[in-house]
Parts: C-alpha cells; structure tokens; sequence
C-alpha cells in the first residue's frame, strides 16, 4: 500500500487550465470554445475522457498522445452522453414495468395494502427499513394523488399499494421484489419479464445501480458495472469478474422484447455507434464486428 499524503492542489482558474492542457499538448483550435466547455462541463469531469488519449493514461503529467485535440476528447464526451440519455429511456421503461407488475399481481393476490404485511417479506429487518422509507417519503411528498388520498381517507394510515410504489426509487422497488416470501408470485412477476425469478432479481440489482449512474451523469462507455448480472454470456476482452456496458446492453434488449415488443433501442443504440466510429467500442466489452455478433440477435 503506497505511503498517503497530503492534499496540496492548488485551485486553477478555467484560464489556467486552458494553459495547462496546452501545455501538456492537447491541441486547442479555439480557446473561448474551450473555455466555455472547461466553464459548463468542468475539467474534473472531463479527467475521465482525457485518459484515453494520453500517454500514460494514469498520469495526465506525461501529456497528450501526439496529434490529439480538445475536440477528440469531446466527442468523446458527447457520445457518452447520447449513450447514457438512451440508457436512461430503456430503464425508465423497465423500471415502470417492474413496478406495475409487483403492485397488481401482489395487489390481486393479496390485497392493496399487501406491502405493510411483514409475513409476505423474507426479511423483516429490511421490510422495517422499506416501511421507514415510507413513512419518511409520505412525510415530504408533494404528489397530488398521495394528497388527495389523506383529504378523503383518514384510514388506513397509508395509501393503497399502487399509490405508494410510485413514490419509491428503482432500488427500493428492486428490494422489495428480491425481498417477496411469495415464490408464485416472484414467478408471475418474472413473467411478465420473460425471464426466471432469480434472472429478474439479479438483472434489476443491476440495473439499478446503472440508473444511479445516469441520475447523477457519471460516465458509461468504458465503466466495468460492479454488479455482473446472472445468465448473462457475453464474450468480451476482459478477464475480470466486473461487468462491461455490453451485457447492460443485452439485459436492456432482452427485457425490452419482452415489455415493449415494438421499440426500436438496440437499433437506436446501433445508429449511436455508428454516428461515433472513433469510440473504441472493445472498452465497452464489444467486439470488433460488434454489430454482427450472433448475440445481438435477439
């Protein structure tokens, strides 16, 4: 383990890291377009595009590969955003989907307010955490229809199921289904995925850590995801046991077929790639001729 030490940086300002990034031979065409890019996006944020282009990619001292310009590292920048706005589209679909068929298929077999009852949970330590959650959410809600449930009702204290799922994150929704004591019922859930229980709860653990990573804007095209998904056999470069964007892009195709017969992502998902011909697409776990690998033909 390398000696720590003291953090010493001292703060420069965008001009100053114009300067620096000439210095360290990035060609710079236009300097007040840099300067609005290094203002609006940042240069911390811009650390993570640079690394491909430098000469050691773990030490920006060494400087720029020779030939390299700000706008290679902005485009770089640019597709990963188009990627992660796509991303964002296909979960948001998926997530929807999981939530609507969690509080109709438990809603029917139990009742609305199947969610409080602690015996349909594996865990009752994470069903108090889940009820918690609630009753914090409800406190600070904003929502019309959760309102209009407290001016018209004064029992039961919570709303109905499918009120109260529309107010929990991906993450909690995720849980609960992992969490359910029912096996029926996580296989009619599942179904409605075209997957088996256990797939389903491993790919939406998944996912879901791919959703926070778009909320919060982070970076896609060359992440190693830490949750590698079950069921998933996608060939890629990489020995290690993390998961590239390559089987986050075969869950999302899988599930979508599933609950979106006639949506068109994995061919918009293409058309990004080739509108970015540069992008090394084998950091993404895809392989040269990624767009004619059997497994995309799903």
């Amino acid at each position: 383990m390398s000696l720590k030490i003291q953090f010493e940086k001292v703060v420069l300002t965008v001009r100053d890291q114009l300067y620096l990034l000439k210095s360290r031979n990035l060609i710079i065409h236009n300097d007040s377009e840099v300067e609005l890019c290094l203002s609006t996006i940042g240069y911390y944020r811009l650390t993570s595009y640079f690394k491909l282009f430098l000469l050691d990619h773990k030490n920006s001292d060494d400087g720029f590969k020779q030939n390299i310009q700000f706008l290679d590292v902005l485009q770089l920048y640019v597709f990963d955003r188009e990627l992660r706005l796509l991303v964002t589209d296909a979960l948001e679909r998926i997530e929807v989907a999981l939530r609507t068929a969690i509080s109709n298929i438990m809603s029917v077999k139990y009742d609305t307010h199947w969610y409080m009852n602690q015996d349909l949970f594996l865990s009752q330590m994470q069903h108090n955490i889940f009820l918690n959650e609630i009753s914090d959410h409800l406190k600070r809600t904003k929502e019309d229809f959760i309102q209009k449930y407290y001016d018209t009702y004064y029992s039961p204290e919570y709303p109905p199921s499918w009120m109260v799922i529309e107010c929990l994150s991906f993450g909690t929704i995720s849980k609960i289904y992992s969490n359910l004591k029912d096996r029926s019922a996580r296989k009619q859930i599942a179904d409605v995925f075209g997957q088996y229980s256990e797939i389903v709860k491993s790919w939406m653990k998944s996912l879901t850590y791919t959703r926070n990573l778009c909320a919060h804007h982070s970076r896609l095209w060359n992440r190693f995801f830490i949750n590698k998904p079950k069921g998933v056999h996608v060939k890629y470069m990489h020995s290690s046991n993390a998961s590239p964007f390559s089987m986050q892009a075969y869950m999302i195709i899988k599930l979508l077929n599933k609950i979106s017969p006639s949506h068109h992502w994995k061919q918009r998902l293409f058309k990004l790639f080739e509108n970015y011909p540069s992008v090394p697409f084998g950091e993404m776990g895809f392989c040269n001729d990624w767009k004619s690998d059997p497994i995309w033909d799903l």
